[in-house]
């Protein structure tokens, strides 16, 4: 630092980086003097390193590089420094303040942005999981809207700053937004519908009719999760795997239902066909026992012959399986011999057992082939069984059928109607049906849901069952089979989606209802080798859990109907042993590993692997099988299970390189994806 106000001519460098040398600079030492600024390569008064430098006026009025007045104090250059020390800190901390708010306002609004964005979905998300009725559903709908309404105000000023995650929440916000539009239009379109069909009586109803007059409607459905997809499909990563994964999810949801209503919008015709709208169609629905286990869902017990003209029921026959044998049997004496399984309890083919093919399509052609036998020409075949009717049952309440005692209800239905049925109890001459019984119930039952008009929650069980392959609706239109498949619907399997794949089908031999006690585990052990080759292990466990109480169960029902025969009819009911002809299916390229017992059978597009099961109560038997994929393009390894309709009890269990997946109580087909 320079002090250029002194005289030119002044003969002292004056050093403050000496403080023995001087500490203090009089005014008597400058007087007579001018200060002039001081010119080039004149000594220089040095301040670099000194900590302050005081200036004593000694009482003069004669320094005028100061002031002409008169000074009283000294000036101290330390104070001026420590006054501006101060004034910094006291700038600094202002800053930090405003920046600790600053920065916990951004938090706070984060975190209230994403409360309403996690409440909304949870709303939505319950609507899907939760029993509510139709005002519940649209107060759920309304709440949610709501959620995202002021999620979007409070986002729609920060989309000026280009940050990935509000673009991600704001797009979040309007896929919501456009689903809860979607949600009040269903709720609308519902509203309608159910004051029409509680004012027709759903009897008098033509269902085409309704949905050819409500095409518009599905056509703007469908524009609405476009728009929800679009909003979706800008969103980029998330920071966060579980989101991620149930935005993928959604998002997959949404693009399969857009999908289903463009195919249908865009073959509106045959869809209506479906319900019969271009003339009158007749469809076999197949009741069917899972207590006795078959490929389609069950053994055949009765057999309801439907026609439909627009949707609307114009007759139904039910009948009982053996009716229909009766009959075949006066003209079709030239039988076909038992296939593999079915031939160590029968020796010829007939209808109770045509729904014996793994794959639907191949029993419903078996199916077709007896009842042309007879002249009882179908456009199709419904098939059903007693899970979708236990469901059902549960949301109806217990019923109470003539000449039962006790209320039929979802907990006791399987067990009391097949136990009165068995003893043929409600059997009426020597031609009368001892299946009397199960009609009756049905009549009661179809009474009581037009009663309860609880139309929504009948519409969840059945979406799901058909989802889930316990209700398979198959056409021998190929076009309308084709809208079927597409759909979904007709219970067909594709087996090119993946690179692996296990169908196990269980085939009961047994002659009784021992599948209602059976518990069975799906074990598979995947190693995925550094040449891409897999080889894989497969287990399957049958547990045998008829118990002495339930056969103290069986004997209070016996008494109550002063039962006979009581041992035949309690082995008939789930004591006596579980026989299974096992058919596991498997990609066509799988090299299965020989074993004593096992049969392998090659078809177009998969292997099947055939062995037999024999399982007594209270054990549990395993069977295992290995093989091999060589997986030469080096494929990403994904896997299905197939599920068999009908099947309950069921647990799954993946290990994949010694990382384990457990899937308990399954109820639809599983999809793994390394």
């Amino acid at each position: 630092m320079k002090i250029n106000d002194i005289e030119t001519n002044l003969e002292k460098d004056i050093d403050m980086r000496r403080e023995d040398d001087i500490t203090d600079i009089t005014v008597n030492q400058l007087k007579g003097n001018s200060t002039n600024d001081i010119t080039l390569n004149k000594k220089e008064i040095n301040l670099s390193q000194s900590k302050y430098v005081q200036i004593h006026k000694n009482n003069t009025q004669n320094f005028d590089g100061f002031t002409k007045s008169k000074f009283n104090k000294d000036i101290n250059i330390q104070e001026n420094n420590d006054n501006t020390h101060f004034l910094n800190i006291k700038s600094s901390r202002l800053w930090i303040g405003v920046f600790i708010g600053i920065f916990i306002f951004i938090i706070s609004f984060k975190f209230i942005v994403q409360g309403f964005i996690y409440s909304g979905y949870n709303k939505l998300q319950a609507i899907k999981e939760e029993s509510m009725n139709l005002e519940e559903v649209k107060k759920a709908f309304n709440n949610a809207r709501f959620d995202f309404i002021l999620a979007d105000i409070l986002l729609k000023p920060l989309l000026i700053i280009q940050n990935e995650n509000i673009t991600n929440g704001y797009n979040i916000v309007k896929g919501g937004k456009e689903i809860t539009k979607l949600g009040d239009s269903l709720i609308q379109f519902y509203s309608e519908l159910y004051t029409f069909i509680n004012t027709k009586g759903i009897e008098n109803v033509y269902v085409s009719n309704l949905i050819y007059n409500n095409k518009e409607d599905l056509i703007r459905f469908e524009k609405l999760l476009i728009n929800s997809l679009g909003y979706y499909n800008k969103i980029g990563g998330l920071g966060n795997g579980e989101l991620e994964s149930r935005l993928e999810s959604n998002i997959s949801k949404i693009k399969t239902l857009q999908s289903y209503l463009k195919y249908i919008n865009g073959n509106f015709d045959t869809f209506v066909n479906l319900f019969g709208h271009d003339r009158e169609k007749k469809y076999l629905i197949v009741f069917q026992n899972n207590d006795e286990i078959r490929p389609t869902g069950g053994f055949m017990g009765s057999l309801g012959l439907v026609t439909v003209y627009r949707g609307n029921i114009k007759s139904i026959e039910k009948s009982d399986i053996y009716a229909y044998e009766w009959n075949i049997n006066k003209v079709y004496t030239k039988k076909i011999q038992a296939p593999k399984g079915l031939n160590k309890i029968t020796g010829t083919f007939g209808l109770r057992d045509a729904n014996y093919a793994p794959l639907v399509e191949d029993s419903s052609n078996d199916i077709k082939f007896f009842l042309d036998k007879i002249n009882i020409n179908v456009d199709g075949i419904i098939y059903i069984n007693q899970n979708t009717i236990i469901e059902l049952l549960a949301l109806l309440g217990p019923l109470q059928i003539k000449g039962i005692d006790e209320e039929i209800s979802s907990e006791n239905f399987s067990l009391l109607i097949s136990t009165l049925v068995e003893a043929k109890t409600f059997k009426v001459g020597s031609l009368g049906t001892p299946k009397q019984i199960l009609f009756d119930f049905s009549n009661v039952f179809i009474e009581k849901l037009k009663e309860k008009k609880d139309y929504v929650s009948y519409v969840k069980v059945l979406l799901t069952h058909l989802k889930n392959r316990e209700i398979m609706i198959y056409s021998f239109i190929p076009e309308e089979n084709n809208m079927l498949w597409k759909l979904n619907l007709n219970g067909k399997l594709n087996f090119n989606k993946t690179l692996d794949f296990s169908y196990p089908v269980f085939t009961s031999l047994s002659g009784n209802k021992s599948d209602r006690y059976m518990k069975r585990k799906f074990k598979k052990i995947v190693t995925l080798h550094n040449d891409c080759s897999i080889d894989t292990s497969i287990d399957i466990f049958s547990s045998h859990h008829f118990t002495k109480d339930n056969e103290a169960e069986l004997n209070i029902l016996f008494d109550s109907y002063n039962i006979k025969n009581r041992d035949h009819i309690l082995n008939i009911q789930g004591k006596g042993e579980n026989h299974q002809f096992m058919r596991v299916l498997l990609p066509e390229n799988a090299i299965i590993t020989p074993k004593k017992g096992l049969k392998i059978v090659q078809y177009d597009n998969y292997k099947i692997a055939e062995f037999f099961i024999k399982t007594r109560r209270l054990e549990t038997t395993q069977y295992g099988l290995k093989y091999s994929l060589e997986n030469s393009e080096c494929k990403n390894y994904d896997f299905k299970f197939y599920k068999q309709p009908g099947l309950q009890s069921y647990d799954m269990e993946l290990e994949m390189n010694n990382s384990l997946i457990e899937s308990h109580g399954l109820k639809k087909d599983f999809y793994y994806k390394k």
